[in-house]
């Protein structure tokens, strides 16, 4: 348990803390979504106005982290049909761990949004497929979930937007070597992706943290675990996001952007809809 000492003391005084205020001040500048939203047990269920569930179910989404009004708006943008559950809490990665440490917890918001698109006849639809969406300390929740093997089989898709952080063995900073414990959830995610078993898309930034393993290294972690190599690129996506470099294999996508600040690690955030078209 030693490799999170780090994550306590540099994440709360460094992204997270940019993370917050980010969100916040956009709270107040981003227009209000167009869809209705109530709150449930674990977040905001969030879905179009006059949503009506397919005859096949329906297609549920679950962002974690930063700002739910940000992540809804960016949703009405991606034009998909479904319904948004945001989860942004106080605190860490442990936050969202410690959140769903009881993984009932996933299943009954599963059956909540179930409950309320009951049919007129009384009979519950379906939950068509499962995509997470995680931003900064999101990726504590996604870790716990891709332990347990009903909920991993569960989920479809997982777009980890500049998310996955990890410690080092023996917090040893010049070894910098990633614990396999930390990352064998989403190294088995990214194979089943790879082979079209699941779809996976993550970005990271260029942001360096001080003590623990960037989103860049982890990124290289799981291209040397599905044998893939980033191909050098410059697309320009937005003015403040640009695309540097790719990975495509199956229906996973490793995604590297330009950016070394807080800043350039919550444009990941803003563009949740432009991430969504990849899947």
């Amino acid at each position: 348990m030693a490799h999170f000492s780090w994550f306590f003391i540099f994440l709360c005084a460094g992204l997270l803390s940019l993370c917050c205020q980010s969100a916040a001040q956009t709270q107040a500048i981003t227009p209000e979504p167009s869809g209705q939203r109530e709150t449930i047990s674990v977040g905001e269920l969030y879905f179009p106005e006059k949503y009506v569930p397919a005859p096949e179910g329906i297609d549920f989404y679950l962002h974690m982290q930063g700002s739910a009004r940000v992540a809804q708006q960016q949703f009405d943008a991606s034009k998909r049909s479904g319904v948004l559950v945001s989860v942004v809490l106080p605190g860490l990665s442990n936050a969202y761990r410690e959140h769903f440490k009881d993984l009932n917890t996933f299943w009954k918001m599963l059956d909540e949004v179930k409950a309320r698109f009951k049919r007129a006849d009384g009979s519950l639809p379906e939950i068509r497929s499962v995509t997470i969406l995680s931003f900064s300390a999101g990726f504590g929740a996604v870790r716990e979930f891709l332990k347990d093997k009903a909920i991993y089989q569960r989920i479809d898709s997982l777009v980890m937007l500049d998310s996955i952080h990890a410690g080092y063995v023996d917090d040893d900073l010049t070894a910098r070597k990633i614990p396999d414990d930390q990352m064998a959830g989403f190294t088995a995610f990214a194979r089943d992706a790879a082979a079209g078993k699941k779809r996976m898309i993550v970005s990271h930034s260029e942001v360096k943290p001080p003590n623990y393993a960037s989103t860049t290294e982890t990124a290289r972690y799981l291209l040397e675990a599905v044998d893939g190599k980033m191909e050098s690129v410059r697309e320009t996506w937005t003015p403040k996001l640009i695309l540097t470099s790719r990975f495509e294999k199956g229906k996973l996508k490793i995604l590297g952007f330009a950016g070394e600040t807080g800043a350039d690690h919550m444009q990941h955030l803003y563009e949740i809809s432009r991430f969504l078209g990849q899947l």
